[in-house]
């Protein structure tokens, strides 16, 4: 795939992130999960086992093992539609057009045989492009999702260390949020945007980024720790109640196979 090529032209950086203690983590996540005293209760929010795909780059992939297991613990479906090196709807010409196509294809199949209540897309590091461009594929995916029945998020993309790869697109990259939060303000309603900066920051080299050792992907304590934040925030704007940290942050998903690609810390090691 076109895609996959594109993906292994990113250089490593140096840097560590070391994973917390399980305690710790589960201490620090406790208090990112406030759930409302009128949310649906989990055994009404367990009987509906509401459907949430996931889309996005390979940031997603590997965010996407906590966020199953958070998502699975309150009682929701997750369907991981992420791709490694793409994942992007927002068609910016050349290499990007020939990406985009086959991501809309094979979301188009995915969204039809899945049937999903909700679509999370989470920005990519290849939404790039000129603001019209942006707002274009942003609305084609709000387009898509209304077609299906179901609600759709966006969330901004974590901040990154830039490195050569990503140098020529820091511009396009900057107004990719606003362009998404566009896109939501002119929905009526139907299309959400969560700005993860609150969580993230905006320094990509900042200890608050929680970035990896390549300083673009996350490993198991921020993915635990987005996991958390989206939890609550999509509790806001939907009837699944976040389940207790302490349910779902220590598991199997820590030795997901993706971590091991991004020198993370093996579980139990």
């Amino acid at each position: 795939m076109t895609y996959k090529k594109l993906f292994i032209t990113q250089p490593q950086i140096r840097g560590t992130l070391l994973i917390a203690s399980a305690a710790i983590l589960i201490t620090a996540l406790s208090g990112c999960v406030s759930p409302s005293a009128g949310a649906t209760s989990s055994a009404e929010t367990r009987r509906d086992m509401p459907n949430i795909m996931w889309i996005g780059d390979s940031i997603v992939e590997n965010e996407a093992p906590a966020l199953d297991a958070a998502l699975t613990a309150a009682g929701a479906h997750f369907i991981d539609q992420s791709e490694v090196g793409g994942g992007t709807v927002v068609d910016s010409g050349g290499i990007m057009s020939e990406i985009t196509q086959d991501v809309w294809h094979t979301l188009s199949g995915a969204i039809k045989k899945t049937k999903p209540d909700t679509i999370v897309y989470q920005i990519t590091t290849y939404d790039w492009g000129t603001p019209e461009q942006q707002k274009a594929g942003y609305q084609r995916l709000a387009d898509e999702t209304a077609s299906a029945g179901a609600d759709l998020v966006i969330v901004s993309m974590p901040p990154i260390v830039i490195d050569d790869f990503y140098a020529p697109h820091v511009a396009e990259m900057a107004t990719a949020s606003d362009s998404a939060r566009s896109v939501a303000e002119g929905s009526e309603g139907k299309v959400t945007f969560l700005d993860a900066s609150s969580l993230w920051g905006t320094d990509g080299a900042a200890k608050r980024a929680q970035r990896g050792a390549d300083g673009i992907h996350a490993c198991q304590q921020a993915s635990a720790s987005f996991a958390a934040w989206f939890m609550t925030e999509f509790a806001k704007v939907s009837n699944l109640e976040p389940a207790a940290p302490k349910t779902w942050a220590i598991g199997k998903w820590t030795s997901a196979e993706t971590y091991a690609k991004f020198d993370c810390p093996t579980a139990g090691k």
